[in-house]
């Protein structure tokens, strides 16, 4: 509705198309800011893990080959000297492991990061988002039957920081 009749007032008076376009940038702009603003206030928050660029999975092994924990590492600005790492070690008794079914994440999609989001940001104010939350990855390589496995993980980073 606004849309056509914003439309309709740049057809008809073509002096304020650049009016238009700042304020369709300004609008951009403020929907873009409040993709990371939303997870601030919640107490959980759920890293969606999809192998993609700037995204690499590493399994820990003992001396034995068995695998004792995986770390799940962001890369910001394409830089190998800023990054994040969820870390998830299964014998910490704090680590939890959960098995959801898949429409969990679209009922909890306020709740999801991406790496897309989180990169296009700078890595202190991502660093900000973690503090005093419960972390979890929801890894797209774990998706069978349709269920999902959510991992509660440790944040590490580049960047010293406490949570």
């Amino acid at each position: 509705m606004y849309l056509i009749l914003i439309y309709h007032i740049i057809v008809t008076k073509p002096m304020k198309k650049s009016l238009f376009v700042f304020l369709m940038f300004f609008f951009l702009f403020k929907a873009f800011s409040q993709t990371v603003e939303q997870y601030k206030d919640s107490k959980v928050l759920y890293i969606y893990f999809n192998h993609g660029k700037s995204q690499e999975m590493f399994l820990q092994k003992n001396i034995k080959g068995e695998i004792v924990g995986e770390m799940y590492y962001i890369f910001f600005n394409n830089n190998q000297y800023e990054y994040l790492i969820f870390s998830h070690v299964p014998s910490v008794e704090e680590s939890q492991v959960k098995f959801e079914h898949k429409s969990f994440l679209k009922k909890n999609k306020s709740l999801i990061l991406n790496a897309e989001i989180m990169t296009k940001k700078p890595l202190s104010e991502i660093i900000q988002l973690f503090t005093g939350k419960d972390v979890y990855v929801i890894d797209n390589n774990y998706f069978k039957n349709n269920r999902i496995k959510l991992e509660q993980v440790r944040v590490q980073s580049s960047i010293p920081f406490e949570m």
